[in-house]
């Protein structure tokens, strides 16, 4: 087997950029003046969670052309809305025009929409329901399954903004708030929380700040062109005629015409799991030649190691398993042509 590598192109990614803070702050007014700038085309700004006639008036701003996505609040609308956004900006990219902006106000909405999703689920389940029958103030705790489900439909909204061809704008709220160490407030001390999903300041490529009694800052920032050397350097102060389009084009000197749309490649579950393939081996009405079938799936996945509770309670490995589940199924004729010596099911 030969290592397959590639030679990095040296072309930068299109920006995904993180604008959060406290309430009044600004966030959704340098949004929608970005939307003037010359150096973009088309900005569409999916609002969630928030109050539209606000965004309605942001269209008195000089020079603004946002246009607002229309959706209904539901998981499918939104996803379906950043679907085509990205459809979009794949033929602006490709017609040569400036850059499409896609933006969401807010990614907290989003989030905690997820959240009420996870809790209504938790609530419906047949044993919560009993409980709820009996107290209908009980607490409910929502299991870590309903919350593995909320941030996969999390994750798959990330992998089409991740994979984005245009400049992609994410809002949040933001505040400081108590500290807490093993689940105790720190008396006198505080830290600074967004408010979304815990993944979302990793997956951006730019973080930037706002408040009203604070200087606007640039938390963090990828790529060669501007180094805030993390533990080291502080967060960069921006100037007070800051602006998404000086922070795009000059301090992320973004270019336009060689951006990429980098890769993007998710660990991905094998076919089966070693249980459901235990499962299947020791399922009496299972054949001879299915169990050499799943020998080869365990082999190649690299289940040899993995030990399991076989059909007889005992533990044994599943590869093994397999090899004697295989000989003990052997058809008679073979049995006869190897003369009567056991065979090891083969990869």
């Amino acid at each position: 087997m030969t290592l397959k590598t590639r030679k990095p192109t040296g072309r930068a990614g299109w920006p995904k950029i993180l604008v959060e803070g406290t309430d009044k702050s600004g966030k959704s007014w340098s949004l929608a003046q970005f939307s003037a700038s010359a150096k973009v085309g088309r900005t569409v700004v999916l609002v969630l969670g928030e109050d539209e006639s606000r965004w309605d008036e942001y269209g008195q701003i000089p020079g603004a052309r946002f246009e607002l996505a229309v959706h209904d609040g539901t998981w499918k609308s939104i996803l379906a809305a950043a679907e085509e956004a990205k459809e979009e900006a794949t033929k602006a990219r490709d017609n040569g025009e400036p850059p499409f902006v896609f933006a969401i106000d807010t990614m907290t909405a989003v989030w905690e929409g997820l959240k009420d999703w996870a809790s209504l689920r938790a609530r419906g389940s047949k044993k919560n329901r009993a409980i709820l029958a009996q107290d209908p103030d009980a607490e409910i705790d929502v299991t870590s399954n309903y919350w593995n489900d909320a941030k996969q439909r999390h994750r798959a909204l990330m992998r089409i903004l991740l994979t984005f061809p245009g400049i992609v704008i994410l809002v949040a709220r933001g505040s400081e708030v108590t500290l807490f160490q093993n689940g105790q407030p720190v008396l006198g001390k505080k830290t600074w929380s967004v408010e979304g999903e815990k993944g979302l300041a990793f997956d951006v490529s730019t973080h930037i700040r706002l408040s009203r009694d604070a200087r606007p800052l640039l938390i963090s920032a990828s790529g060669v062109h501007c180094q805030i050397r993390p533990g080291i350097d502080p967060p960069r102060r921006l100037p007070d005629d800051w602006s998404l389009e000086s922070v795009i084009f000059d301090t992320l000197k973004l270019d336009a015409a060689t951006a990429a749309v980098g890769g993007f490649v998710q660990m991905k579950p094998d076919g089966m799991t070693p249980e459901q393939i235990r499962d299947e081996a020791c399922d009496p009405k299972t054949t001879y030649d299915r169990t050499r079938d799943l020998y080869r799936i365990a082999y190649r996945a690299r289940y040899g190691g993995i030990t399991l509770m076989s059909d007889t309670g005992d533990e044994e490995e599943i590869l093994k398993l397999l090899e004697r589940l295989g000989n003990e199924r052997k058809p008679q004729a073979e049995d006869a042509a190897s003369n009567g010596h056991a065979e090891v099911v083969s990869a």
